[in-house]
């Protein structure tokens, strides 16, 4: 069950900032009750977001939190997002970077679509190639690969949909 909490227009840090026309938003939540973690090492050559889907359809686990993912990579594919011409935004093109490349860090949940049931794992992560500069964004899934090894700290929970 998702939960709407709205903040009351009395409380004093609305007040402060709605004098700078700053507005605190009402905030969508889940709860889940016992949630379980799960430590996850990946071998090479797996996609990240592919061992992750794995794990969680044979775990049985709807829905939960990537809360730690940590390794090296042979290959990284994401998106970040641009500037579109309507003054909007929008998705770039895949960005792909061939490594070796240390996965320094990445977070991101998974949960099932509302009107098919399909898993969805997102994550968004950062790599430091060989020359130390620092890329990331949106992975893609199927677009990257474990050089070395991969672990990953999961945090399971029921009733998120995406």
């Amino acid at each position: 069950m998702v939960n709407r909490l709205v903040v009351d227009e009395s409380d004093s840090h609305r007040r402060q900032n709605s004098s700078r026309g700053n507005r605190l938003p009402a905030l969508s939540y889940v709860a889940t009750s016992e949630p379980v973690y799960v430590w996850l090492r990946l071998e090479p050559g797996t996609d990240p977001i592919q061992g992750i889907a794995g794990l969680v359809e044979q775990l049985g686990a709807d829905s939960g939190s990537i809360v730690q993912c940590m390794g090296s990579l042979s290959r990284a594919t994401f998106v970040i997002a641009i500037p579109d011409e309507s003054g909007g935004w929008r998705f770039s093109e895949p960005i792909v970077k061939l490594g070796p490349m240390e996965f320094l860090s990445a977070q991101g949940t998974w949960g099932r679509e509302a009107e098919t049931g399909r898993l969805i794992v997102h994550l968004h992560g950062f790599v430091v190639d060989s020359e130390g500069k620092a890329h990331g964004g949106h992975f893609i899934p199927g677009g990257s690969r474990i050089m070395a090894t991969c672990e990953v700290g999961l945090l399971t929970g029921d009733g998120l949909t995406i």
